[in-house]
């Protein structure tokens, strides 16, 4: 990703985001601990820190939705937040990493709604116009819950970009764009800040603050621990060593003993409104292999994934343990051990008014006795069962959703995006722990737009390209090859 020529640093004086001395508890927890920080208009300043460091508390205070316990935050010179005082500031705007949406409405209507207009052709020539810079065409007629998440983020974005804010506040919102998209986006991010808009990012993808920031703010454990201007941030190890407070070391797959075959796919497709999204798919799993699902996005990975598990019709022969289950319904197949964890939290996974302990009782029928070792060992912060979901950050929630796939003993393990919104920490984790999995027997297809991740923990990796499997590669990869079948894109007809 293209480095930027960095914009020389200046104060934020009264014209920017002022952080002053801030700090948020809850309960006995510190948040947010003497807090401070500053963005200049016609700046990125980027805040990285590991899940549960305190940016998303942070986040909240900036936008006036909570007071401070302590200090003071000032935007252009408003006072925006202190103790006891809230007054949100309308040239302050927020693309959250939970989506603020109506699945039911229309994107045009979730963007009148915020703006608290009617959705009239003024407000529908503005929002095309964003999109035309943003070059992005999603339909704003279509219901939210028709959409995928990359396309729900761009009308979060939109809607955002609409209000004509001076601060734009971005909470990892690279987290659902599929690759293509994210070089685009983060170039559209660097216009946006030279043209006046100060900008605050939060992001856990360290190439990613290397390419925008012109300064950067370390969280650790809720109190800053390092701060960083232009012209250049430091090395990303050196980053990754800040946010967690040690070296991070990188899992490698060794080579492997494979049990039997367990899943085999002949002749798989799949039609969606009259579109061919999977082309007579053929490929096989043994017990304790990892296979990686490559591709660019939308070429059949997540179509793929959902017609194993049983969440989306195929022609076709899907054979578990031998035997055909491409007509058996989602829960007969989850009975047989075949589990899918979805990279869409809030769709497929997690249900914010529900405590940790519910969403293991509503899988398990049960609680484990355990629980509170598991929430400790799967790094759940904060390891209560008694914490309703929507009191987890992103990361925490996906932490959560692995830990209670593992619970159910699977056989194969279908996973999308495992280690999406996970901080570099929690990502490797995670990463050793589909390893560590996978060397017990559990056979795990992944679908990932890291090609990298992909490689370093993956037996074999097949590449989807127009919902057909463009080639099939085992270690060791020739990460050129691979590549070049992503680009060779194939027409598909129904």
């Amino acid at each position: 990703m293209a480095r930027r020529e960095r914009l020389r640093v200046v104060s934020a004086g009264q014209d920017g985001l002022d952080v002053r001395g801030v700090s948020k508890a809850y309960g006995s927890t510190l948040a947010n601990q003497e807090i401070d920080l500053q963005v200049a208009p016609g700046t990125v300043h980027v805040l990285l820190g590991e899940n549960g460091a305190g940016k998303s508390t942070l986040v909240n205070l900036i936008n006036g939705r909570e007071a401070p316990d302590a200090g003071e935050i000032r935007f252009a010179g408003a006072l925006v937040a202190a103790p006891g005082h809230t007054r949100p500031n309308p040239a302050i705007a927020t693309v959250h990493q939970d989506l603020a949406l109506v699945p039911v409405m229309t994107g045009l209507e979730n963007i009148a709604l915020a703006l608290r207009r009617r959705p009239d052709r003024a407000l529908r020539r503005a929002a095309t116009e964003i999109q035309d810079r943003l070059g992005t065409g999603v339909d704003l007629d279509r219901p939210v819950e028709e959409l995928e998440l990359p396309q729900r983020q761009r009308i979060e974005l939109v809607k955002a970009l609409v209000a004509q804010p001076r601060l734009l506040v971005l909470d990892e919102p690279t987290t659902f764009l599929p690759p293509a998209e994210t070089g685009p986006f983060l170039e559209l991010v660097r216009r946006l800040a030279a043209d006046g808009l100060a900008v605050l990012m939060i992001t856990h993808r360290l190439d990613e603050a290397q390419a925008v920031a012109d300064s950067a703010t370390v969280l650790r454990h809720g109190r800053v621990v390092a701060r960083h201007a232009g012209p250049q941030l430091p090395s990303n190890a050196e980053l990754a060593a800040q946010i967690v407070g040690t070296a991070v070391p990188e899992p490698t797959r060794p080579r492997a003993e494979f049990g039997p075959e367990v899943l085999r796919l002949a002749h798989v497709s799949a039609v969606e409104s009259g579109r061919t999204v999977l082309d007579d798919v053929e490929l096989s799993l043994r017990a304790g292999e990892i296979l990686g699902l490559a591709g660019v996005d939308g070429n059949g990975q997540l179509e793929l994934l959902e017609v194993i598990a049983g969440l989306r019709r195929c022609s076709g022969r899907i054979e578990l343990h031998g035997e055909p289950v491409q007509h058996l319904p989602l829960r007969k197949r989850a009975g047989r051990g075949l589990h899918y964890v979805s990279g869409d939290r809030r769709r497929a996974g997690i249900v914010p008014t529900l405590t940790i302990a519910e969403h293991f009782e509503v899988v398990l029928g049960r609680a484990p006795r355990d629980l509170d070792a598991l929430l400790r060992a799967a790094d759940v912060r904060p390891p209560d069962p008694r914490v309703r979901a929507d009191g987890l950050s992103g990361g925490n929630q996906q932490k959560l959703m692995m830990a209670r796939a593992f619970q159910r003993s699977p056989a194969v393990l279908l996973v999308s995006y495992p280690t999406q919104g996970l901080d570099v920490l929690a990502a490797a984790q995670l990463r050793q722990v589909l390893i560590e999995r996978a060397d017990t027997g559990i056979a795990i297809v992944v679908a990932s737009g890291d090609l990298d991740e992909l490689l370093g923990i993956c037996d074999a990796v097949a590449v989807m390209n127009g919902g057909r499997v463009a080639g099939i590669q085992r270690r060791p990869f020739d990460r050129d090859e691979l590549s070049s079948w992503y680009t060779t894109r194939q027409e598909l007809v129904a």
